[in-house]
């Protein structure tokens, strides 16, 4: 039993408010438990992790299109790393990353994207992402990744920039 939990349940053998407060929510130890049903619960939603899929854009097909849905986790990077540098390796001029159903990514995530920046710096191809969800370019701005990737509204968009 952690400290908190211990905590807690002396507070409600104890006659105060606290305890009577305690007692209304029905707290009990096993709710700060790490290993609770809702931790659980997450890492089974987790676990049915994301689809990655590859394609070449049409009109350009030096250039290949990365789709996200799902979440980019632990759990989901180990799979999807070789999918994503593959078509990198793949391309003769860069990716588009198209991250309209992507809904989380972790810093798991970023390392992979990250991984593919260098990558595709070292071999002067471009990397951009497209439509990518509000939370998930605020998970970009605060990790200060903002600054790295370059991102579009469109395809059209990263097209008449990147790949004139």
């Amino acid at each position: 039993m952690s400290a908190t939990c211990y905590k807690i349940n002396e507070a409600c053998k104890r006659r105060g408010p606290l305890a009577q407060y305690l007692k209304a929510l029905q707290i009990r130890h096993r709710s700060f438990d790490r290993r609770s049903t809702d931790r659980n619960q997450f890492n089974k939603k987790a676990r049915q992790g994301m689809t990655v899929r590859v394609g070449i854009l049409a009109g350009k097909p030096e250039v290949n299109v990365v789709r996200f849905s799902g979440r980019l986790d632990t759990t989901s990077s180990e799979a999807a790393q070789p999918v994503i540098l593959g078509a990198l390796e793949k391309s003769a001029a860069g990716v588009l990353l198209h991250m309209s159903s992507l809904e989380f990514v972790s810093s798991a995530g970023l390392r992979i994207l990250l991984m593919l920046m260098k990558k595709a710096g070292a071999e002067g191809k471009h990397v951009a992402v497209i439509d990518a969800q509000p939370a998930i370019y605020k998970i970009f701005k605060v990790a200060g990744l903002d600054k790295i990737f370059r991102f579009f509204e469109d395809e059209a968009d990263a097209l008449k920039q990147l790949w004139p």
